[in-house]
């Protein structure tokens, strides 16, 4: 054997220890007891320094709260949508669609309580293809709100859903927001030049339209 065959077979010992220790926390009598430790140990890493230990971690703890069978796993992933590293926000995001196809009204409230409270509009610019991900028409209803946030990351996360949601009947809204002057964060993929919320709404009404036009042949 070589020394790259006992790492493997270092990696595959490691695996099953964290799937033990994973399935022995989630095997809890009361799952508000382990929501109650993630969440502790979630805010003693936010207060730390953000390095790669830290995310690493908030990572690890977000992909475990996909099964925690308890309501107020949605309200941490939801906090974590927030956080500043991408890495952290994917793996809240990932949790939280996967709760979503098996408990999606519960979702769906944690985030409309999350919005209510003030979510930070970093999570709010996620939340957005979440929903559209899913695809359940009570995600669309809650994008179509968003669309008038003010701040434009978090319009424009909205245009683009309502695009992936696919559905004509939302053009009057989108039509309303064409002279948007204000401009996006992300750029434009194929040319790179800076985009407004105005543009990418116009994207989305022609892409919607050809849409109409195609359930109408």
């Amino acid at each position: 054997m070589t020394i790259e065959d006992d790492r493997v077979a270092a990696v595959l010992a490691a695996d099953r220890v964290l799937r033990r220790a994973v399935s022995t926390l989630l095997s809890a009598d009361d799952p508000r007891t382990v929501v109650a430790a993630i969440e502790r140990t979630v805010g003693s890493l936010r207060a730390a320094n953000n390095d790669d230990g830290v995310v690493d971690s908030l990572v690890a703890l977000a992909e475990v709260l996909a099964n925690v069978q308890h309501a107020d796993a949605n309200r941490i992933l939801v906090g974590l949508l927030d956080h500043a590293e991408p890495m952290v926000r994917g793996m809240a995001g990932e949790s939280l669609m996967e709760r979503m196809y098996e408990r999606y009204a519960e979702v769906l409230r944690s985030i409309e309580t999350a919005v209510g409270a003030g979510l930070g509009a970093t999570a709010l610019a996620e939340v957005p293809f979440l929903l559209a991900e899913v695809g359940e028409p009570g995600g669309l209803a809650f994008v179509k709100k968003l669309l008038s946030h003010a701040d434009p990351d978090v319009a424009g996360a909205a245009v683009e859903a309502v695009g992936i949601f696919g559905d004509p009947s939302s053009l009057p809204s989108l039509e309303s927001m064409v002279s948007d002057a204000r401009t996006l964060t992300a750029e434009d993929e194929e040319s790179g030049d800076s985009l407004t919320v105005g543009e990418l709404a116009m994207e989305v009404v022609n892409h919607l339209r050809a849409l109409r036009s195609g359930d109408r042949s």
